[in-house]
């Protein structure tokens, strides 16, 4: 482990092994925010497939079709955010390293604040809706099961 002086608490040196780690670690969260756009792209493209194939379908089987595609497409449209904010701090990170800008990094470091909030709110929320349809779930599959289905 290196000792790195300090002669402010209110400055950060950022060393050489610092940059390099953040520098490699940005190239991956480039990576992995192309991959989130062909994933949201693709989660489009079969939200609006569901919906066009949904409406050739007879009955009542067409509405909950259509409710779905619709949620596809609505849960395509949560991702559009972290991306916008994974490539503006992306963005910060190669600015600051290259300017030198202590704004730039500040601004990156709000962006992954920002991003790993809204994570955060979304994982809660996922978890209280799993919590939430499992009994229901459970119970119908109890129902269906005794009715013979």
């Amino acid at each position: 482990m290196e000792n790195f002086e300090t002669t402010n608490l209110n400055e950060l040196k950022v060393s050489d092994v610092i940059r390099e780690n953040i520098t490699s670690g940005m190239k991956w969260a480039n990576f992995l925010t192309i991959v989130m756009c062909i994933c949201v792209g693709f989660m489009l493209l079969g939200g609006a497939s569901v919906l066009l194939g949904g409406t050739v379908l007879p009955g009542p089987s067409q509405g909950v079709i259509f409710v779905s595609g619709v949620l596809y497409i609505l849960f395509a449209l949560l991702f559009i955010y972290p991306i916008k904010l994974s490539f503006e701090g992306i963005r910060n990170v190669r600015d600051a390293f290259d300017k030198e800008s202590q704004d730039d990094l500040e601004s990156a470091a709000l962006n992954l604040r920002k991003l790993l909030k809204y994570v955060g709110i979304l994982t809660i929320i996922e978890i209280v809706i799993m919590i939430l349809v499992m009994p229901l779930l459970l119970l119908m599959g109890t129902l269906m099961r005794g009715a013979g289905i």
